[in-house]
């Protein structure tokens, strides 16, 4: 697989809520920063995001490579998070890879969105 295809494995399978095929695309000792769950080793994130969800829409928005052969690229996409709390939350984020080995593996994927909007439903589902 190619960056860009893993990349779009990678929204496909976080969309269909596939943890094993997501953790699969990562090296062993991959990492996710992430502004809601601090910076986490991607077996762990994945797990914990998935007993926290029932349901997730993803809409791409733009695929970004890089224009040399670096290890990176970006997705910006719409995520609508249903809770396992019932609450309901969308907004626009931006997914920055970063890639190691050949074939490639996720090293380190850092999310990036503005947390605001949904910060006091994700504070309810975990004090639930």
């Amino acid at each position: 697989m190619n960056k860009e295809s893993i990349m779009l494995s990678y929204l496909d399978a976080l969309h269909r809520g596939a943890t094993e095929e997501i953790i699969a695309l990562f090296a062993p000792d991959g990492i996710v920063e992430s502004p809601l769950y601090g910076t986490v080793g991607a077996s762990r994130f994945y797990r914990e995001v998935a007993s926290d969800t029932i349901n997730s829409e993803l809409e791409l928005k733009n695929l970004f490579l890089s224009h040399d052969d670096s290890a990176s690229g970006a997705i910006q996409f719409l995520y609508r998070w249903t809770m396992k709390s019932g609450a309901i939350v969308a907004f626009n984020c931006i997914d920055v890879f970063e890639f190691e080995g050949e074939p490639p593996r996720i090293k380190k994927l850092t999310i990036v969105y503005d947390t605001y909007p949904l910060r006091e439903s994700f504070s309810a589902l975990k004090k639930a």
